[in-house]
């Protein structure tokens, strides 16, 4: 929970980002915290920070992150559920973004 509150808007771009990778390695290695991460909301919040930060650093490891959580399908099974679903919320991004990193994720 420490890490989806520090990518608040309240927290810097650097926290923001930090929180935002520190996530994505939790599941780097195997899915077995998966669970845990969407419990706790985490998936939910990689999600806005991807979508909505107004700096391009978290929103590129967001994308990084979900990217590494979509590997497992519990975190795959979140995912392809949310409303609006996954598919349009990337390419309302891809439409938005003019940062070639953030298209490359998506």
């Amino acid at each position: 929970p420490r890490l989806v509150r520090a990518m608040g808007a309240s927290a810097d771009e650097k926290t923001r980002a930090n929180a935002a990778g520190a996530l994505g390695n939790l599941v780097r290695n195997g899915g077995d915290l998966c669970s845990f991460l969407v419990a706790d909301g985490a998936l939910d919040a990689l999600m806005a920070l991807a979508k909505q930060d107004q700096a391009v650093q978290p929103q590129r490891i967001a994308l990084f992150s979900l990217g590494t959580c979509f590997a497992y399908q519990t975190c795959r099974d979140v995912l392809e559920t949310t409303t609006p679903s996954i598919d349009s919320w990337l390419a309302e991004l891809e439409m938005r973004s003019s940062d070639s990193i953030i298209l490359k994720y998506i």
